[in-house]
């Protein structure tokens, strides 16, 4: 288990082919890192962050059956070499979204 976010990355960067998390900066780091992702949501930040993403699954924690979390796994692993284009761009559109975000508040605290 990765004890801070540079672990994570580190993980990340070193071939994981899916994520499968209820946190949301987990979720965060491996769009980042253009790996596929299977959200299991408790939690609105979750829900509104997973449908930001055009390739991912979400199951809801309180609709969790066995079935229902391997069928979302394995559909996203079947599928993940065919995503990594499209994950690519959706982390470099995160990207940029993110840096206009803190361009914004700079120029904000600036004034």
């Amino acid at each position: 288990m990765p004890k801070n976010g540079r672990e994570l990355l580190a993980i990340l960067k070193s071939g994981v082919q899916l994520v499968c998390s209820m946190r949301l900066h987990t979720l965060i780091y491996a769009c980042r890192g253009a790996v596929p992702v299977v959200g299991l949501s408790l939690d609105p930040k979750i829900d509104a962050f997973m449908d930001a993403l055009k390739y991912s699954r979400l199951v809801q924690v309180t609709d969790l059956d066995t079935d229902k979390l391997t069928a979302a796994l394995s559909e996203t692993a079947a599928g993940a070499a065919e995503m990594k284009p499209e994950l690519e761009k959706e982390a470099d559109a995160f990207r940029i979204e993110a840096e206009r975000d803190v361009i914004g508040v700079l120029e904000l605290i600036s004034k």
